[in-house]
């Protein structure tokens, strides 16, 4: 013979179900105000590389976290439509006059510039970050042309830098490729460009001979 469950009359079941409701209701307000800023904003999805945190704040920033924060700060103007992309890649160039001067800080400022923009494609903002992806492919082009015959380590981790917005960010694989391997011609042992050279042969067998439209007529 079974074992009858204990019936709960009506008027117990009405406080459950208001708990039940009152809980699901703080769940919900909770995930809203996770998913805003302090502003009510939408907030930018997080990704790695970004300022560390916790921060202290009785200590001073360093060099690197002060740049981490505006570039940050810079990210957050342009998911929230404060600043155009023109604006923005205005303010990075202003904040880092070493590009006009050397060829490691126009590596340094392409390199930079690309991480905004794998930001703001991350944020699904694709218009901005073709803007800052464009303006990167450009810099660090210029950078890889700059550095003396002698700078091999900075000749090749500005090729690898170009190889990576060309083939990830514009879809540009056979001109990614062929970076890659100026980049190997200079410094064989780059570890990056070495990886990356065998991901592009083995997504794309005929890569090595590919000619660029260009080139096909």
């Amino acid at each position: 013979m079974n074992a009858r469950l204990p019936s709960i009359a009506p008027r117990q079941l009405r406080p459950l179900l208001l708990l039940s409701l009152a809980l699901l209701a703080a769940a919900s307000v909770h995930a809203q105000k996770s998913e805003t800023d302090a502003l009510g904003r939408p907030k930018i999805p997080e990704v790695k590389g970004t300022l560390p945190s916790p921060i202290d704040p009785k200590r001073p920033l360093s060099v690197d976290e002060m740049r981490a924060k505006k570039r940050d700060d810079l990210i957050k103007d342009v998911y929230h439509g404060a600043k155009h992309a023109a604006e923005a890649l205005a303010s990075l160039d202003d904040a880092n006059p070493a590009k006009r001067s050397s060829a490691q800080g126009r590596l340094e400022y392409g390199q930079e510039v690309l991480q905004v923009g794998l930001r703001l494609a991350d944020a699904r903002k694709t218009e901005d970050a073709t803007a800052f992806f464009a303006d990167a492919e450009k810099a660090l082009e210029k950078a890889a042309q700059s550095f003396e015959k002698a700078e091999t380590k900075g000749q090749a981790e500005a090729l690898y830098a170009l190889a990576q917005v060309r083939a990830e960010c514009l879809g540009k694989k056979i001109q990614a490729y062929r970076d890659l391997v100026a980049a190997l011609e200079v410094e064989p042992t780059h570890a990056g460009a070495l990886a990356a050279k065998a991901r592009l042969e083995a997504r794309y067998p005929d890569i090595k001979n590919a000619k660029l439209p260009s080139e096909s007529k």
